[in-house]
């Protein structure tokens, strides 16, 4: 017999809450932000930098790998502590 929830079964849902990412002319530019913009967002961050693009891509690889398979529906904030301070 079939029910309502097999279809669900192995099904993860996740979502990365990436924070402030590393700036560069292009994407300050982007985002309307001048460098002094930036500076103090940074210097406002707990860790004191920004993100570096790696470290957000590694929380996305573990995310899809079978290392974090009792992990599902969940927000995961990649942001240093940005969201908690």
């Amino acid at each position: 017999m079939t029910t309502d929830t097999d279809r669900f079964e192995g099904l993860r849902a996740f979502v990365s809450g990436g924070g402030i990412g590393r700036a560069t002319p292009v994407t300050l530019a982007q985002r309307g932000a001048s460098p002094e913009v930036m500076a103090a967002r940074i210097a406002r961050h707990p860790i004191g930098r920004i993100a570096q693009p790696q470290e957000i891509a590694d929380t996305i690889v573990w995310l899809c790998s079978g290392r974090s398979t009792f992990v599902t529906g969940a927000i995961v904030p990649v942001d240093g502590g940005y969201t908690v301070r």
